[in-house]
C-alpha cells in the first residue's frame, strides 16, 4: 500500500486505540511512550492531533489528555462537549424525559446503567457480578430507585452479562429513539451500549470542530476499535480500525492495520502508512 501523505488533521479514539498502558493493579490507563513520542513528531510537523473519545468530562479523562498537550482541543463523551483552544464550543445533554424513559426501561428489563462515564460513583448495577466488582474497587453502588434525574446527563452505557439481553435491549431502544438519541455498540465485543443526545456522535463532533478552525475534513483521518467511532465514516477522508477493533466496525473501516493497538500500535500505524514531511 502506497503511504498516505501529509494529513492536517487525525483524530484518535482513546480505549482499544492509543491508550495502551495499564498500571497494574490499579484502574489507570496511559500512553506509551511509543505512542507520547508520536504525538509530538506528529504536532512537530504541524499535523493536529485530537482526541475524539467517549469518555466524559472528568478529572480522569483530563489527566490522560495533558499527558499527550491535546487537553485543548478534544472531544468527549462521543462529541456531546466538543473543545476548542481550552474553550468549550459546543455542548447538548439528553433530554430528560428520555432519560426517565430509557431508565425505567432499563430497570425493567434488569440492564445495568453507567451515568456519564463515571463508573465509580454513577453506575446503577443489575447483577452479583458487577456489585461485587464495584466493591472490590471501592466504587458506589447506587439503586434506581435513587436515580438522579436532576443532573445533566450527557452519555447512558448500558451493560449485561448477558449477550443476547444486551442485544435485544439495543434493538428495542434503536425501535424507539433512532430519531432522537444516537445509539452505539462500543467496548470489546460489543459489551456495552452508548447513548448520546441526537447529532452527538464522534463525526459530527468533528465536522464542529474543523468547521471552526476552518480545517480540511478531505484531508483529516480518524483512528478507532468500535462502532461509536463508526460516524466519522464519510465525514473524514478514511476510517482506521486497529486489527483489535470489533468485527463490526472493521467492516465500516475504509482499511484495517495490521497492528494490535498494544505496545505502541498507534505510532507503529503512522510510521508504516503515513509520510511524516512532504515531498
Amino acid at each position: 500500500m502506497k503511504k498516505i501523505s501529509k494529513p492536517q488533521t487525525i483524530f484518535i479514539d482513546l480505549d482499544g486505540t492509543t491508550l495502551d498502558g495499564k498500571t497494574k493493579g490499579k484502574n489507570q490507563n496511559y500512553f506509551s511512550n511509543q505512542n507520547k513520542q508520536i504525538f509530538n513528531e506528529l504536532k512537530e510537523q504541524n499535523i493536529n492531533v485530537v482526541v475524539s473519545t467517549g469518555r466524559g468530562d472528568l478529572p480522569k479523562t483530563w489527566n490522560i489528555l495533558k499527558t499527550a498537550n491535546s487537553d485543548q482541543n478534544c472531544i468527549l463523551w462521543n462529541g456531546s462537549k466538543v473543545y476548542a483552544n481550552g474553550k468549550l464550543i459546543f455542548e447538548k445533554s439528553i433530554s430528560n424525559e428520555l432519560v426517565v424513559n430509557m431508565i425505567n426501561f432499563a430497570r425493567r428489563s434488569k440492564i445495568s446503567t453507567i451515568v456519564n462515564s463515571d463508573f465509580y460513583n454513577k453506575t446503577y448495577p443489575t447483577t452479583l457480578l458487577l456489585k461485587t466488582i464495584l466493591k472490590l474497587l471501592k466504587g458506589k453502588i447506587n439503586r434506581y430507585s435513587q436515580f438522579n434525574y436532576k443532573e445533566p446527563i450527557y452519555k447512558l452505557i448500558f451493560m449485561h452479562k448477558n449477550k443476547k439481553n444486551l442485544f435485544k435491549f439495543e434493538a428495542e431502544l434503536k425501535k424507539l429513539y433512532a430519531n432522537d438519541l444516537e445509539i452505539a455498540f462500543s467496548g470489546k465485543n460489543n459489551s456495552l451500549i452508548e447513548v448520546t443526545a441526537k447529532n452527538c456522535s464522534k463525526g459530527n463532533a468533528e465536522k464542529i470542530l474543523s468547521n471552526y478552525f476552518n480545517w480540511d475534513l478531505n484531508n483529516s483521518y480518524h483512528f478507532g476499535d468500535s462502532m461509536n467511532d463508526a460516524s466519522a465514516k464519510n465525514v473524514v477522508n478514511k476510517l482506521i480500525a486497529m486489527k483489535n477493533a470489533s468485527k463490526n466496525f472493521k467492516i465500516q473501516a475504509d482499511f484495517v492495520s495490521e497492528f494490535n493497538y498494544k505496545k505502541g500500535g498507534f505510532a507503529k500505524t503512522i510510521k508504516k502508512y503515513f509520510e511524516m514531511t512532504e515531498e
